[in-house]
């Protein structure tokens, strides 16, 4: 994927994140009191830690992988979340550590037990690739095995998220999410995965 394609998508999913926080920000308070305050509900899950397990794929050809990690939720006005947490991606030969402190808007309602989220926000990445490999012999077929550097690099990146939390009661929830890496200079990552977050 181009830096300018990359940029371009960015920079969609940016405005989109903007105008919701605008439209849950800037409603009028008496709009709120009449409707929004009978179909939302904010008062409790003010902090909640979890973890979750999935299926990253990385691009540039790198492929599919384990993922696995830990979320927190934070409360801080309404709908708006802070979201750190971690995400390990795993493959032979590969890996990749992402920090995301990214917030999230959350719909939290007052009457139905699913509460969808999408959140943007930066992140910081730890990848891994293993030096050498394996190469098969074109005349006699024999696979011969090569050794080549290892790098581990610190990188930037792009972290976005969206997905559901499934209230099965006040304090605990499954949800699942789909997590997209941006990462500056290196492959990027997309993950599904699902998880279970305790609130207290």
């Amino acid at each position: 994927m181009s830096v300018n394609l990359r940029l371009a998508t960015f920079g969609k999913l940016t405005a989109v994140f903007a105008a919701i926080v605008l439209l849950i920000t800037l409603v009028p308070t008496d709009a709120k009191a009449q409707g929004w305050g009978r179909t939302f509900d904010y008062s409790g899950r003010g902090i909640g830690v979890g973890g979750h397990i999935g299926l990253g794929v990385a691009t540039s050809d790198v492929g599919a992988g384990f993922s696995f990690g830990s979320t927190t939720k934070i409360h801080i006005w309404e709908g708006l979340y802070m979201d750190p947490g971690f995400n390990w991606w795993i493959k032979s030969g590969f890996w990749a550590l992402s920090i995301q402190p990214a917030p999230q808007v959350m719909f939290r309602f007052r009457k139905f037990v699913v509460h969808p989220y999408a959140g943007l926000g930066p992140a910081f990445h730890i990848t891994h690739a293993s030096g050498g490999g394996e190469q098969v012999n074109p005349y006699t077929g024999q696979k011969i095995k090569f050794k080549g550097d290892s790098s581990t690099d610190v990188k930037f990146g792009i972290h976005w998220t969206f997905g559901a939390e499934f209230a099965l009661n006040e304090t605990i929830s499954l949800y699942n999410d789909y997590k997209f890496h941006l990462i500056f200079d290196s492959p990027d990552l997309f993950n599904i995965v699902c998880g279970c977050i305790f609130y207290f």
